[in-house]
């Protein structure tokens, strides 16, 4: 628990002070500054990622096992994982022949990606990396490999599709994401998410839909196996609802109430009107993949990942607006009641096999 959270804090204060640097393009010295602490942030993210013992991780030593298997063998048929993780795990055994070293370059794919996202797309960057590491994203990026590798790429994939308006860049990275893990293809329901306008309508048709979704949730999955030759229809589990449940429904229906209740104090800058919108609706997809999930535990949890980093996006924008629009106490009140919560979910998910972490033993 030390360890991540030291690690959580370090990351924060670099994009603390990136933060600050002036955005004057034509200061050299403040952008040199800028481009320092985010390759700091991204390489701490990166060591404490690879240079981990072999026990920590759910899927660590699983995939141990794959990479040195996949290493005594360049035949494609044997490749029963995605390709790109199939050829990176072949590349560096060939030429490193050491796990660490796959671990700590698929750790430098994922963070640069992910804090290059953040950068590019919050308010707040250092805001965004509490939430990832609140939410423990960075604990499930410790089992989660190949997953959060195909995450990584749909950070920037929005990032071309918001800031740098590119849609085939954009539908680049969800390709290279797929070659990671093949659920990736659902992040592009995100393309019309600006069209669609976040309101009392669009919620209610959403979550509306979300229940009707999962009367026929065999048929799709049955369907979206046959398509990618996934097998995500042995995750299909029904099961009776619980209190637990309901309890977290009802924490998600908080959020989604609050989100919308500061609609109007986001809106009042025009420059954030377009993100709040998408980032909105973007996280009232996850509020439906979680309502699915409900009913139908193991088929759809694994695609909810890919929206809940709205959160990350979504509350830089609020606080901030908050911060201009009402008084500075109430937004630090609100920052430590948030804060609190973070640490709260972090204890409850610290079952993810990451706490206790400890480092590789290079002279064992």
């Amino acid at each position: 628990m030390i360890i991540y959270i030291l690690t959580g804090l370090t990351v924060f204060l670099c994009l603390k002070n990136y933060e600050t640097q002036n955005k004057d393009n034509l200061n050299y010295q403040r952008n040199a500054l800028k481009t320092l602490y985010k390759v700091l942030a991204v390489l701490v993210l990166t060591f404490v990622f690879g240079l981990r013992d072999y026990s920590v991780g759910t899927d660590t030593k699983n995939y141990l096992r794959i990479f040195n298997e996949l290493g005594d063998s360049l035949v494609f048929e044997n490749m029963i994982y995605e390709k790109g993780f199939c050829i990176l795990s072949i590349v560096v055994n060939k030429i490193f022949n050491s796990y660490t070293v796959f671990l700590l370059i698929s750790g430098f794919i994922i963070y640069y990606n992910i804090v290059n996202g953040i950068c590019e797309l919050s308010d707040s960057p250092s805001l965004s990396i509490l939430c990832y590491f609140g939410f423990a994203y960075f604990a499930e990026s410790c089992n989660l490999l190949r997953q959060y590798l195909a995450l990584s790429f749909c950070f920037t994939a929005l990032v071309y599709l918001l800031r740098k308006r590119n849609t085939i860049k954009f539908f680049i990275c969800i390709f290279l994401a797929m070659l990671f893990h093949k659920s990736a293809i659902i992040f592009l329901m995100v393309l019309p998410l600006n069209y669609i306008k976040f309101n009392a309508k669009s919620i209610s048709i959403m979550i509306c839909g979300a229940v009707l979704f999962t009367f026929f949730l065999p048929h799709i999955i049955s369907i979206f196996d046959a398509l990618l030759g996934t097998q995500y229809f042995v995750y299909i589990k029904y099961q009776t609802f619980s209190l637990t449940n309901l309890f977290i429904l009802f924490c998600i229906a908080i959020v989604l109430f609050w989100v919308y209740s500061y609609k109007n104090i986001v809106e009042k800058q025009e420059k954030n009107k377009k993100d709040y919108n998408f980032f909105a609706n973007m996280f009232l997809v996850f509020v439906c993949f979680r309502i699915i999930s409900t009913i139908s535990l193991d088929a759809i949890t694994r695609l909810e990942i890919y929206f809940l980093p709205s959160v990350f996006f979504l509350v830089p924008l609020i606080f901030n607006s908050l911060k201009k629009y009402k008084s500075t106490a109430l937004t630090n009140i609100m920052t430590i009641i948030f804060l609190l919560m973070l640490i709260f979910v972090l204890i409850v998910k610290g079952s993810y096999e990451i706490i206790p972490y400890t480092f590789i033993n290079f002279f064992g």
